[in-house]
């Protein structure tokens, strides 16, 4: 690698020797000349520089430019170099200079040739930032010769610039959720290489790595130091007197003027005639003391904030002097920077707090706060130490009073902030007024700028109204703070530097123009994060029009370059243009570019991190017991900084009555841990008095402000709640044209624990309605300007324009909710209802008695593909036949009345018993075939052609006349003579050529004479659609081809078909036999064992025939309507489909008409009778008649549509419960309205919906009543019926379609299964609306008798699959053709999923979704019985899965209370009872109103307490009793006088249990406990909502006795195993090893289980010889020395029980053992 000037350029040199201290030296300053006495060599691997012997060398090579000229101080960037006199030498080599005064380094990096002008090489790394030079070998050797520029001005060195690139390219969070109270992320970070560049390195090396949980530089007081006392000269004072002591008094977040670290000085003060009294003052830390003191203070015990929630207080009064002073430093930081982990060299971990709410949510259309997660490097040395420049103008008047001279500690600033540029900058600040300040920026080492103000890099910008209190903004994430207000001086001056050391989400820009660019005029920034889900590269062009561009971005791929340009232009500015999804541009300078000119750089996703919370700030309401008629409440604002959930109470106080002017204010703790009371509040002191007149900081963020400073009454209170709250408002839909803006204000918790949408309807231009999901719209709401609107559930409305909304008009506000969810909850025990089971539905006796299938379960027969053949008769077989000769219809008799009946039926084979039938698939093959001809002299004839009738005929051919004759005829195959045509006409015999015959047959005959007399008769069979094939559903294969035979012929499976004739099916016709039985399947979620019952439902009906005119005409009114009379009499659904065939120009029209099965329009052939349009009725069939309004008008082609129904509907009900609406199988269902709609269930649905539903998917269509029309939408989620009760789907079952988990994603990737509102369709009374894939809707009322909101749905099913309730789900056999009255019964048993013992210690398996790994993470166990809440730490294992351990539960030896009074109704207990005695509790009604209880022994006559105080009853409400107990008296029924009940309660000792299992026998768990898991993700705010038969844990111990069952008990004390070895089967397994290692003990005794053996002789099989499978158990007696164990050996190797006993983990309690050698 050579540089060289111009004495060597050309010819050989010696270069003069040189030491190599001295030529380094040298070499920093560019005067390195050739001589004739040696060279310098430069070593390849580490730039050592040797000196060399002579030696001749080569002329470096001129340089023309380098790209990029700027590059990270990481290196591995691709240099490109153009210069000329480039060779291909495997030496080829670049080398770079370092001569910055930090760092000397000399780097020789092999390079790759292109071509003679071109090279390129990677760029070596650094340790700082600088210019390096870079200089290329010559010819390939390694002698070459450093100088600066040749005289002929052709360089032979470049620049390139280091820079403190930061950290960047392609991340992947792994987690990028976190929860209120933060969590733990971890950034895998892959090697991007683009356009040959690695875009960033995560590896920090020996260098620490940062976090930063968003961009906020908010600081916050983390530690106090002790106070340093200095006396003043002359004085002393006792250690007492001397002591000080300081603490925050509230630990808000720091919010001061500068947010630094500070140095507080206490000093005392001798005022003449009072006594002494202190002041503070405070300076910014590691300065010299300076600032103003504080007004003077009396010395106290109490505490006295001074500053920022920092309080002092001295522990005496006296002994204090003037000038003693107290010190003492307050210490902050970000709390929103920590420290970061590698891992496994491409993984960081970051445990990040909680995000700054205040600061900018990066991408508002999600959930959550959404901000970016930054990663840094020497974040401590970001920038440069600020340099203070005053200004030197005697006269300058200070801003603030004092001296014109500061110093420089006075003079201080504090840069702060997250730098974003890709390159270090120095930054000029300049105090312009005093409110303004001016500022520049310019790269380090550019000195001309601090003198002049002439050139690109010398342009200040100003700043206005610059707060100087908290910040000034400069640019690239850059904050300026003051130190005191004081220092801002006009024209004082500050200079420091900054250096990229915190990630950014874009690489470096690289510009593709015009050499005639500069530099400084190409210089293009990014800003902003990107908030996409995929990396964008972007490309900005400059256009011909001067100074606009145009932009465009693409996924990175190989036909990227055929995006499409943005449409439009755009000027160029020095200020941000945004661009999309969170990334803006702007330029250094707006001219000095040329058209074309085009920048290039990649925006890196992965970079925002999402906290599923949102700070909520609830109203403030006032207390019940207020003084009324004082002024208005005060108004609390701000933003909730805090995670807690926390509850400000504010109370009216100070020396007065009515005409206060003080409040003082505390704070609460509030947690949601009993769900019977919300809160459960820590009680805190209250603050003391502050006057009404200046707003006050509360807590966290929260301030408050009286709108009227005086005039309440004392004691007034009033209260807010805050907390971080799991749901977010989405952006509204579609965005309105003027600001609507929601936000959250719950106060009571009543924001839905789920997904859930307002919506708001303009009923005027000055007012609207509002309702949440499909609940009823409100009454009509005026719009009031800037005033928030209470609509519900903690939601509130701003509108920002008091009028000129559009009517009608409709705006969804969606509400994310992101509590997490929980699926079900699993423990290591067995065989105790493991897993909840669904039983197959069995058919009930009574359907053999039902008609018209009596118990059959062999379905229809269903034509798939249209078939010609003779699939129906007209007729009895024995009676007139239709038939074809010489393809000329002979005889048709459209008779009619007559039933149409299928070609062929299925039924079950005689001797085959089974529960069900699988589907058959059966296709017609029959292709056309001759049979041998018969007759004597059979060889006589022979007949020639491929027969082209359409079934099976038997053909007779006879001589006649003189013999040189014949006549033939035919009859059907299958049929005697009576069905024969007649002889046809005489045919002479061809002997030489053919005669025609039938149906594109000859004939031809060997000799021309046959007698007529011998009576010769010849007979064949022309065979067309006479065999067929089958497949059972699921298999590929066809069977081998069968024969028709007229009779019963077996398929497989069971089933048979009989075809009605023997021939004449369409060859490829497909049928498809189904099966009429009830099949079950899903997951039961149920909490107790249920039986269901599905019963076939409804009379057979027909729809309004739908009108499809021909697209040749345009028939409508009288001529298009068709009107349907009679009774359906058929068994099956089918549509009637009427075709009309002839152009009513020529006379009265005819149509022909068919039938097919419901979605299976491609089956069924037209009937081929022609009938006459009629205006009386025509008869089809199965009862149905039809006739038009008027006869003439209509076009050919013209087609009505109708669908008959029969056995296609059912309902179902849970035992116990009424039955459910009716409901079809298949296709358009039946219309559901909701159950919110006015009236809907007092009238029959006034809206029908009829058609073939053609979607390939279940889906649901939503019909909503406007004002004066309709719109719908369709869902590609089906309903199912509401699992709490038999009412049609309502916005109250989560399951229901339109309350969907997905509604936030209506815009997203989920859009097609929500689909989009229609325009608004005005209502047509009575007559069909199509809505899409043939679905039609028909409204029975007119407009006004629909309520506005009132919402319908319409199923559309493809398939015959409906669910039940509890995950209970069902599938038909058959579309239709069940007997009405048929009936199934199924059965599903709940699950146990999760037990443990009541002693605790079991490990839970909790899996759901939403789980965030965070410190705050943990369970609750609940039961509304027992109130016994439970909360213990979780363990997060993946965002699907958690684990807890159990703690102790109290046993629940409580009865339920039994009627003692006049009545049986209902009285309900709670609690768990604390004491050691066990007791009997009655309890009695004195009034309807009023009741009392008392206590007696439960041994004894003893009263321990005598009948209580009257009480009110309180329906609905837990009242306390005695001892933890409570009662509760229904809210539904209606109590009276002499309503009395009793209730026991056992004691907690080992006795009491003894007796309560004497006493109780019931069918409960007790003494176990069921109770419900939920997850909080916040430490305790707020809780997952899951509650049903999956998601409850079961304490209860393992019960035998020797009255149990091991087949049908479940291990409950009511249900108790036979056998020890069964109950040891039953018992909790180890936990797992992750689990012990988490522990940290291999004996945890985690899954430590218990038995409990109750009285009696345990002996035999199953009690002996026990295998423990490694468990850890407690067997224990349920009454002391009354159970024994019996064990002994089977043989005499084998080990008794008892060493099993001794060697494993079992531990006897209370259990006698009999021979067990222990």
């Amino acid at each position: 690698m050579v540089a060289s000037n111009t004495m060597c350029r050309g010819s050989s040199h010696i270069c003069r020797p040189l030491s190599v201290a001295s030529a380094l030296r040298t070499l920093l300053l560019s005067s390195l000349f050739c001589d004739a006495r040696g060279s310098i060599r430069i070593d390849q691997d580490d730039a050592a520089c040797v000196v060399g012997n002579r030696a001749t060398f080569n002329a470096a090579p001129p340089l023309h430019s380098l790209s990029p000229k700027y590059g990270p101080v990481q290196g591995g960037i691709s240099l490109t170099i153009t210069g000329s006199d480039f060779f291909s030498f495997p030496q080829l080599h670049v080398v770079f200079v370092s001569m910055s005064s930090d760092e000397f380094k000399i780097t020789s990096t092999p390079a790759t040739y292109v071509d003679l002008s071109t090279i390129v090489v990677l760029s070596p790394p650094r340790d700082t930032a600088h210019v390096a030079r870079v200089y290329v070998s010559a010819h390939g050797q390694k002698f070459f010769c450093l100088g600066a520029s040749d005289v002929d001005e052709v360089p032979v060195y470049l620049d390139f610039t280091y820079v403190h690139h930061a950290l960047s390219g392609h991340w992947q969070l792994l987690n990028p959720y976190l929860a209120s109270q933060g969590g733990e992320v971890r950034v895998l970070q892959t090697k991007n290489i683009v356009n040959g560049e690695r875009q960033g390195i995560m590896h920090p090396g020996r260098k620490p790595l940062h976090c930063a949980s968003g961009l906020s530089t908010r600081r916050k007081i983390i530690h106090l130091t002790e106070p340093v006392f200095s006396i003043a000269t002359g004085s002393t004072l006792s250690p007492e007197d001397r002591a000080m002591r300081v603490n925050l008094s509230e630990p808000d977040n720091y919010d001061s003027a500068t947010q630094s670290d500070f140095t507080y000085e206490i000093a005392a003060k001798n005022i003449p005639g009072k006594e002494v009294q202190w002041r503070w003052r405070k300076w910014p830390l590691g300065n010299q003391p300076f600032g103003t003191y504080s007004e003077l203070y009396p010395f106290s015990n109490h505490p006295v904030e001074i500053d920022h929630g920092i309080a002092i207080s001295f522990t005496t009064l006296r002994g204090k002097h003037d000038g003693v002073t107290w010190k003492f430093d307050a210490i902050t930081r970000n709390p929103f920077q920590v420290h970061g982990e590698t891992a496994f060299g491409k993984t960081m971990i970051c445990r990040l707090p909680p995000p700054d709410v205040n600061h900018p949510n990066a991408d508002g259309s999600h959930g959550g706060i959404q901000q970016e997660l930054k990663i840094g490097l020497n974040v401590d040395r970001c920038f440069s130490k600020p340099i203070y420049r005053p200004i030197h103008v005697p006269n300058n008047t200070a801003f603030k009073h004092g001296s014109n001279k500061l110093n420089a500690s006075q003079a201080a600033i504090i840069v702060d902030g997250y730098f974003s540029a890709l390159e270090d900058y120095s930054f000029d600040i300049v105090i312009s007024s005093p409110t303004s300040l001016k500022w520049r920026k310019y790269r380090p080492g550019t000195s001309t700028c601090t003198m002049r103000h002439e050139g690109t890099w010398c342009r200040y910008t100003t700043i206005l109204d610059a707060d100087f209190e908290r910040g000034v903004y400069l640019e690239h994430g850059i904050f300026v703070k003051f130190a005191q207000k004081s220092t801002t001086r006009s024209g004082d001056r500050w200079e420091f530097t900054a250096f990229p050391c915190w990630s950014t989400s874009f690489s470096p820009v690289k510009f593709c123009g015009k050499q005639m660019t500069s530099n400084d005029n190409a210089l293009l920034y990014v800003d902003g994060t990107l908030t996409g889900s995929e990396d964008l590269t972007f490309e900005v062009e400059l256009l011909g029009d001067q100074g606009m561009f145009r932009w465009r971005s693409f996924v990175q791929a190989p036909n990227s370059g055929s995006d499409e340009w943005v449409h439009g232009s755009h000027m160029i500015s020095t200020s941000p243009y945004h661009l999309e999804h969170g990334i803006s541009i702007y330029w250094l300078t707006t001219g000095g570019k040329h058209p074309g000119d085009r920048w290039i750089w990649k925006a890196f996703s992965g970079r925002l991190v999402t906290t599923l919370a949102t700070p909520r700030l609830s109203e403030i309401v006032p207390s019940s017991t207020n003084t009324p008629g004082g002024p208005a409440a005060p108004k609390v604002f701000g933003t909730y900084l805090g995670q807690e959930r926390i509850r400000i109470s504010i109370e009216i106080g100070g020396n007065c009555s009515s005409t206060c002017t003080q409040f003082r204010w505390k704070k609460e703790r509030a947690s949601s841990h009993n769900p019977h009371d919300v809160t459960d509040r820590q009680e805190s002191e209250f603050s003391k008095l502050y006057e009404m007149k200046y707003p006050r900081q509360l807590a966290e963020g929260i301030y408050i402000s009286w709108a009227v400073a005086s005039g309440y009454a004392h004691g007034n209170a009033y209260t807010v709640t805050l907390s971080q709250t799991p749901t977010s408002v989405l952006p509204v839909r579609p965005a309105p044209s003027s600001l609507l803006s929601v936000f959250l204000n719950d106060a009571a918790g009543k924001l839905p624990a789920r997904n859930s949408y307002f919506t708001i309807e303009f009923w005027n231009s000055s007012a609207f309605k509002w309702r949440i999901e499909t609940s009823q719209y409100s009454k009509i709401v005026p719009v009031i300007i800037n005033q928030p609107t209470h609509l519900t559930s903690g939601v509130s409305v701003t509108l920002s324009k008091m009028n000129g909304y559009t009517p009608g008009v409709h705006h969804l506000i969606p509400l994310r909710t992101h509590l997490a969810r929980v699926f079900n909850i699993t423990s290591k025990h067995h065989r105790m209802r493991e897993r909840a089971t669904v039983s197959m539905p069995e058919a009930s006796l009574s359907n053999y008695m039902n008609g018209p299938n009596y118990g059959s379960m062999v379905g229809n027969v269903i034509p798939q593909i249209v078939n010609f053949g003779p699939l129906h008769l007209d007729g009895d077989p024995d009676g007139e036949v239709p038939f074809q000769q010489n393809d000329h219809v002979t005889e048709i008799k459209c008779t009619p009345g007559n039933q149409r009946e299928p070609g062929f039926v299925a039924s079950a084979t005689k001797g085959y018993v089974v529960d069900s039938y699988p589907i058959v698939y059966l296709k017609i093959v029959g292709l056309p075939s001759l049979s041998n001809m018969l007759g004597v002299q059979n060889n006589e004839i022979e007949i020639f052609g491929e027969y082209s009738g359409t079934s099976s005929y038997v053909y007779e051919i006879e001589s006649h006349k003189a013999g040189d004759y014949f006549i033939w005829r035919k009859q059907p195959l299958g049929y005697n003579d009576k069905h024969a045509t007649s002889w046809s006409q005489v045919n002479a015999i061809p002997v030489s050529g053919s005669s025609p015959l039938d149906h594109n047959l000859s004939i031809s005959f060997k000799s021309t004479f046959h007698a007529a007399s011998s009576n010769k008769r010849w007979t064949f069979t022309a065979h067309k659609g006479h065999t067929f094939a089958f497949r059972v559903a699921g298999g590929a294969v066809w069977s081998e081809e069968k024969v028709i035979t007229g009779e019963v012929q077996e398929l497989a499976s069971g089933i048979s078909v009989r075809f009605s004739q023997l021939s004449g099916y369409s060859s490829g016709a497909q049928f498809m036999i189904l099966n009429r039985t009830v099949d079950s399947f899903g997951t039961y979620f149920g909490e107790e064992d249920a039986e269901f019952v599905v019963r076939i439902a409804g009379n057979s009906q027909y729809d309004p025939p739908v009108f499809h005119p021909s697209s040749l005409g345009n028939t409508s009114g009288l001529p298009a309507l068709m009107t349907i009379t009679g009774k359906y009499t058929g068994s099956s659904t089918y549509v009637y489909e009427i075709l009309l065939v002839e152009d009513i120009r020529v006379g009265i029209a005819s149509f022909t008409w068919r039938k097919y099965a419901l979605g299976h329009r491609d089956g069924g052939a037209y009937d081929r009778c022609r009938k006459k349009l009629s205006l009386s009725p025509i008869e089809l069939d199965a009862g149905i008649s039809i006739s038009w309004a008027a006869i003439s008008g209509q076009n050919d082609g013209d087609i009505w549509r109708f669908t008959a129904h029969a056995g296609d509907t059912f309902q179902w009900r849970r035992l116990g419960s009424k039955w459910s609406p009716p409901y079809r199988i298949t296709n358009v269902g039946l219309v559901a309205p909701d159950g919110n709609n006015i009236d809907s269930h007092k009238f029959e649905p006034s809206v029908h919906a009829i058609g073939e539903y053609e979607g390939s998917a279940d889906a649901t269509f939503v019909v909503e009543i406007l004002r004066d029309a309709f719109r719908w939408k369709k869902h590609m989620l089906a309903s199912d019926y509401d699992g709490k009760s038999t009412n049609m789907p309502s916005s109250k079952d989560p399951a229901v379609m339109f309350d969907s988990h997905l509604i936030n994603d209506i815009q997203s990737a989920h859009a097609e299964r929500y689909g989009e509102w229609s325009p608004a369709i005005s209502l047509a009374l009575a007559k069909p609306i199509h809505l899409m894939e043939g679905v039609h809707v028909i409204f029975k009322r007119s407009t006004n008798n629909y309520a506005h909101g009132d919402l319908f749905y319409i199923p559309a099913k493809s398939s015959r699959h409906h669910g039940l309730e509890f995950g209970i789900r069902i599938a038909f056999g058959s579309d239709s053709g069940y007997s009405p009255g048929d009936q199934w019964h199924l059965k599903a048993k709940a699950e146990v999923g999760a037990r443990g013992p009541l002693r605790g210690n079991t490990e839970m398996v909790i899996r759901g979704s939403g789980f965030l790994r965070s410190h705050a993470l943990c369970c609750k166990l609940t039961d509304p019985r027992t109130m016994h809440t439970m909360i213990v730490r979780a363990r997060h294992i993946s965002s699907a899965e958690v684990r807890c351990i159990t703690k102790l539960h109290p046993a629940d030896m409580i009865t339920d209370p039994k009627s003692a009074g006049f009545g049986d109704r209902a009285l309900y207990v709670h609690g768990v009872y604390k004491s050691l005695r066990s007791v009997i509790i009655d309890v009695r009604l004195i009034s309807y109103t009023e009741f009392q209880w008392r206590v007696r022994d439960m041994d004894s006559v003893q009263i321990l307490e005598h009948w209580s105080q009257p009480k009110c009853i309180s329906p609905g409400s837990i009242l306390p009793v005695y001892f933890g107990i409570s009662v509760r008296f229904s809210d539904s029924e209606e109590y009276y006088i002499g309503d009395a009940w009793s209730l026991s309660a056992y004691g907690t000792d080992r006795s009491s249990s003894a007796k309560y299992y004497r006493d109780v026998q019931d069918n409960s768990a007790r003494p176990g406990i069921v109770k419900y898991v939920s997850i909080s993700l916040d430490g305790g705010s707020t809780w997952s909502a899951d509650q049903h038969g999956l998601t409850r844990f079961l304490f209860s111990d393992i019960h035998i006795s020797t009255f149990g069952d091991d087949v049908l008990g479940d291990g409950t004390y009511s249900m108790p195993y036979k056998t020890l070895q069964h109950a040891v089967h039953a018992t909790l397994s180890p936990p797992e090893s992750a689990t012990r290692i988490y522990l940290n003990s291999k004996n945890s005794h985690v899954n430590w289980d218990t038995i409990v053996v109750h009285p009696g002789r345990y002996t035999g099989v199953g009690n002996s010889g026990i295998f423990v499978l490694g468990k850890v158990l407690t067997i224990s007696s349920a009454q002391s020395q009354m159970a024994t164990i019996e064990c002994y050996p089977s043989s005499a190797d084998d080990l008794h029980y008892g060493r099993v006993l001794k060697d494993s983990e079992i531990h006897l309690d209370g259990v006698e053992t009999l021979n067990c050698e222990l």
